[in-house]
């Protein structure tokens, strides 16, 4: 999360500790680390090795229950591979449709695929058995901003607000993404408003004050790019750069960064 040179390293060997304990989900990450050189060495050969291992790791495993599939779907998610999570929350559902965590999970991994349809009827089924659960607000939000409704992005966004415990995060992420919506709907004053109330809860030199930083016009593309470190502040750096390109009319500035996460980004984002 910090990003600096010295948490990757100690991070990568933390990593490198639980995959070779055979934890699957470190055996990606690591994989990660190896690809983009984040606290060891850049080494393609590496990445490669753990990828594969991990996804043989995944493979072997056996549910047998409900709650089987629904851990090997995290497996899943953490390699990447979004069909295969799903048919892992479909068989786990189906084995036990009230399973606690399923059915946001679910919905996540279907808003990931595209699927904003399906994705919304999982969401509203897991609002209705924990009306108090923010995250699943949260992608509410971002699946009306996918869609182009940013009033029901906003309204979404207020009831993550409304929810989440303060130290949280998702908080912060609300407001970045609302902040969003607004200006989808040209109302700057709304965005501002907005920002401002980011700008008092963000933790100065931690991420994602940088993408606090740019959406005010503090920062430019080039500053936020260098100030994102690791795979995944990247992903959320260049999709903000390329929505605020895009709803400026800015397409030559939006393909490049929006071209980027679809083809380098986190595939966890």
């Amino acid at each position: 999360e910090r990003g600096d040179k010295d948490s990757c390293r100690i991070a990568a060997g933390y990593y490198r500790k639980a995959a070779e304990a055979f934890s699957c989900e470190a055996m990606t990450r690591l994989a990660v680390l190896y690809t983009y050189g984040y606290g060891v060495p850049k080494d393609a050969a590496q990445a490669k090795f753990w990828s594969q291992r991990a996804l043989a790791t995944i493979e072997r495993l056996k549910p047998r229950d409900a709650m089987g599939y629904l851990m090997r779907a995290r497996f899943w998610h953490a390699a990447g591979c979004t069909s295969e999570a799903l048919a892992d929350l479909n068989k786990a559902i189906e084995l036990q449709p009230n399973l606690p965590g399923a059915r946001r999970f679910r919905g996540s991994e279907l808003f990931k695929a595209g699927d904003f349809a399906k994705a919304k009827v999982d969401l509203k089924t897991a609002q209705k058995a924990d009306p108090q659960d923010a995250q699943l607000y949260f992608l509410s939000s971002l699946i009306a901003l996918a869609e182009g409704n940013p009033t029901e992005c906003l309204q979404n966004a207020q009831l993550v607000f409304d929810r989440a415990p303060d130290p949280d995060n998702t908080r912060l992420y609300a407001l970045l993404y609302g902040t969003i919506a607004c200006r989808m709907s040209h109302d700057e004053k709304g965005a501002q408003k907005l920002i401002g109330a980011a700008n008092a809860r963000i933790v100065r030199g931690y991420w994602p004050s940088p993408l606090v930083s740019y959406l005010s016009g503090d920062i430019n593309d080039a500053k936020l790019e260098d100030m994102a470190q690791g795979q995944g502040q990247l992903t959320e750096a260049q999709t903000i750069i390329g929505l605020t390109h895009a709803l400026s009319g800015n397409t030559n500035e939006a393909l490049p960064a929006l071209s980027w996460v679809k083809q380098h980004g986190d595939p966890r984002f």
